[in-house]
């Protein structure tokens, strides 16, 4: 289980103790969410997936804009972003469609 927080601060861990990762981020991490395997990061300008020393890197979407996040949830296969202006959502965590 992740925990989100200000400044890039997260933690991650359970009931058998918690790690403090420096994620490198400047910006208020919003959501944490995992799928399919992997962790996502959502701040408001960017999604990130942590690599498996657990450094966020950005996701490539494709979609031929910018997009804005903010939160993240799972169901039924698919992961879902909605940020300010823009939702999207994968059900692989490559291929990316964007619904607004």
């Amino acid at each position: 289980m992740s925990r989100p927080g200000k400044n890039g601060f997260l933690m991650r861990g359970s009931a058998e103790g918690w790690e403090v990762l420096d994620t490198g981020l400047s910006d208020p991490i919003w959501d944490v969410h995992h799928f399919n395997g992997a962790t996502y990061l959502a701040t408001s300008e960017c999604l990130y997936r942590l690599d498996a020393r657990g450094t966020p890197q950005p996701v490539e979407m494709n979609l031929g804009r910018r997009m804005t996040f903010g939160q993240l949830h799972s169901a039924d296969g698919v992961l879902l972003s909605t940020g300010r202006k823009h939702q999207c959502w994968t059900a692989d965590g490559v291929v990316w469609h964007c619904i607004a």
